[in-house]
């Protein structure tokens, strides 16, 4: 990769669009008007604003917010669990904060039943369901037309 397309990718702004399916069928999705990640200095942090959608905010919402946060995998545990590491304990990787409100790396459990009722290691959107994991994900970002120049100074300086 170049020095030239990390730079566009670390400061470039995006739209993340979540669509998501449950196992009874029903579709909802949220999208975020700003999206972006961290460099690999910054452990991929997860930058997210702009919620809109039918499914509920999982991701940005003020009660555990992932906003901001480092990418966490059972091998680099960067949540502010302190006595465990999420990604292990939840059986993937994630931008994890003590532990989810959302976990869209999880395991896919037929039917979205879970093993353990407690322990709720699936496809997780919890807005729309905190005990049953979800039967379809998909993530898709997008360049962001309606970025101004200051908010490419906004993030510029949020990374120094």
């Amino acid at each position: 990769m170049t020095s030239h397309r990390r730079w566009v990718f670390v400061l470039g702004d995006y739209k993340l669009r979540i669509e998501m399916t449950d196992w009874d069928g029903k579709s909802y999705w949220v999208e975020y008007s700003h999206f972006r990640l961290g460099d690999e200095a910054n452990k991929y942090s997860l930058h997210a604003h702009g919620y809109s959608g039918t499914a509920g905010d999982s991701l940005t919402a003020d009660w555990v917010s992932h906003n901001n946060l480092p990418f966490s995998t059972k091998d680099n545990d960067n949540d502010k669990r302190f006595y465990d590491n999420c990604a292990e304990h939840y059986h993937g990787a994630w931008w994890f904060n003590s532990c989810f409100e959302s976990h869209l790396n999880g395991v896919y459990y037929h039917r979205g039943s879970h093993r353990d009722y407690f322990v709720r290691n699936g496809i997780q959107w919890n807005a729309l369901h905190a005990h049953a994991s979800l039967k379809q994900v998909t993530m898709m970002i997008t360049p962001n037309p309606n970025v101004t120049e200051e908010m490419q100074d906004e993030l510029r300086n949020d990374l120094k």
